[in-house]
This record gives structure tokens, C-alpha cells and sequence, in this order.
């Protein structure tokens, strides 16, 4: 919820600044934030956001699903099909089209993120794991995120190509981050309503450190949503491939991780698709 509103109003400070000659015609500080506000929320098809706001809701409870039944290397070897259902919607949904080439690099992507993934969990057996039930979760999860990269894309572009007046990428971020939170507050309240109300409020214990890390988050939904308007959701996938890898290098000095053979493997995986799918593009 914090790192949405943190999304929310950052994105509204970037429209602020990057509007047009209507939205930064006031002096102060306040009527431009004022002005991104109204030209945001009020805007007709501000609510078709509510869409992938949803799905992202829904996305995270079915992860949590799918992790709560299986181990860990399964669960991130099968949520690498997002990569997949990205591609596959991107087709659908935005009239894309990708060569053999570049399926057959978004196919060795997924699977060296798979690798590399399987190498940086723990094996542990699931407690009272249902296999298929984990498995349907994290294929329907796989398809709520592809779908909901590839619609938040086709909104964004369909806009810029459209008519009517033009929306920033900060106003629709805004809209996204505002209904993610709406949702989620209203989850975290009926799911865990009475621990929140017996600890004193929703940001009771938020440390420094957890600031930190929310303020982390909200960046980086701040860049997925440029990635995606700038460039599109499948390059955002190998942006994705790559922040993975560098989080793993991290690791061996933050966490004493190991690079193994199979790490080596799954990042040549990486670094070949990428490769290929420049090459083909």
C-alpha cells in the first residue's frame, strides 16, 4: 500500500513537470500538482486502469498461493512463463508480431531465468503442498501478469496514438498506483483488519530500513512503467532478466552466495537471448 501511494504521488510530481502548457500553467508548486491531479483523475479513461490494478491484486495473492505449495526451485521455474504469456498477449492485444528468432529467445530468457532461479533457492518440501493446486496458481498468475503489462502498454500507446488529448506516462502511473493502493488497502483491511487496528495502525514497526525498502519499490515500478511506455513489455522482461542476475552477483558478497555451474549456465542463457533477440528485432 505505502509503496503505491509513494508511486502515486512521485508520478504525479513527474506529470506535474512534464505537462502541457495547461497543466503547468500555474506559478506555484501546489496548482501544478493540482492541475496533474485534475487532468489525471478526471480524464474518461482514467478507470479502464482499474483493470490491471485488479489483476496485480490478484496476481500477488496467487503467487502467495503458488509459493505456500510448492518448493522453491518449482515455483521459479514455472513462474518464468510469464515471459511467455507476455509475448503471447503482446500478439494478441497489440498486434505484434515476433520471428521464430525472437520466440526462440524469449523461450531460452525463460529458461535461464528458470535456471538461475532454481539456484538461488533453498529445496525445501512444501508443507501440505498441493501440486496442482500451486501449479494452477502460479499458471493463472504467469497469465494476470502478462496480460496486465501488455494492457497498462496498450492503454499508454493507444492514448499517445489517439485523438483525444494526450495523457503522460506519470498521469497513467498515477491512476495505476492509486487503484493498486485502493485495493490493496481494502484487502489488507478485511483480510488482517483486527491485528492492524490491535497494533495501533497500518505503519506500525515501519523502521528505516523498511521505509527503505519501500521507497525501493515504488522506484522501481516508477522505471517498469517507463520501460514500458518507452520501449514495451517484453524488453521490460529482459530488463527484468538482468536485474535478477546483478541481484544475484550481489548476493555473493552481501549474503556469502555461491556461483555455481548451473548459475554460469542459466546467465549465459541470459546474456545469448538477449543477444539473439537484439540480433532479430
Amino acid at each position: 500500500v505505502c509503496s503505491e501511494l509513494c508511486k502515486a504521488a512521485v508520478s504525479l510530481c513527474f506529470a506535474a513537470l512534464a505537462g502541457d502548457g495547461a497543466t503547468r500553467a500555474g506559478r506555484g508548486v501546489a496548482r501544478r500538482l493540482a492541475n496533474a491531479a485534475r487532468d489525471a483523475y478526471a480524464e474518461p479513461g482514467s478507470y479502464v486502469l482499474v483493470v490491471p490494478a485488479a489483476l496485480y491484486a490478484i496476481q500477488n495473492n496467487l503467487q502467495y498461493v503458488a509459493a505456500t505449495n510448492l518448493e522453491p526451485a518449482i515455483f521459479q521455474l514455472l513462474y518464468q512463463m510469464k515471459l511467455l504469456s507476455t509475448a503471447f498477449f503482446s500478439v494478441v492485444l497489440l498486434g505484434r508480431r515476433l520471428n521464430p528468432q525472437q520466440w526462440a529467445a524469449i523461450a531460452l530468457l525463460a529458461a535461464g531465468l528458470a535456471e538461475v532461479g532454481t539456484t538461488t533457492s533453498q529445496t525445501r518440501a512444501a508443507e501440505k503442498g498441493d501440486f496442482l493446486a500451486g501449479f494452477a496458481a502460479v499458471f493463472a498468475a504467469c497469465c494476470t501478469s502478462g496480460f496486465s503489462s501488455v494492457y497498462f502498454e496498450r492503454v499508454v500507446k493507444r492514448a499517445r496514438a489517439g485523438r483525444r488529448k494526450t495523457i503522460s506516462v506519470w498521469a497513467r502511473n498515477a491512476q495505476l498506483a492509486t487503484f493498486s493502493s485502493l485495493i490493496a488497502a481494502v484487502g489488507a483491511v478485511i483480510k488482517d483488519g483486527p491485528e492492524i487496528r490491535r497494533r495501533g495502525g497500518l505503519l506500525t514497526g515501519f523502521s528505516p530500513l523498511v521505509w527503505i525498502v519501500v521507497a525501493l519499490q515504488a522506484s522501481g515500478g516508477l522505471c517498469t512503467a517507463a520501460v514500458i511506455a518507452y520501449a514495451d513489455s517484453l524488453l521490460k522482461g529482459f530488463a527484468t532478466g538482468i536485474s535478477m542476475l546483478i541481484s544475484t552477483l550481489a548476493s555473493t558478497y552481501w549474503f556469502d552466495f555461491t556461483i555455481t555451474s548451473p548459475f554460469l549456465l542459466g546467465a549465459t542463457a541470459v546474456f545469448a537471448a538477449i543477444f539473439v533477440y537484439a540480433e532479430f528485432s
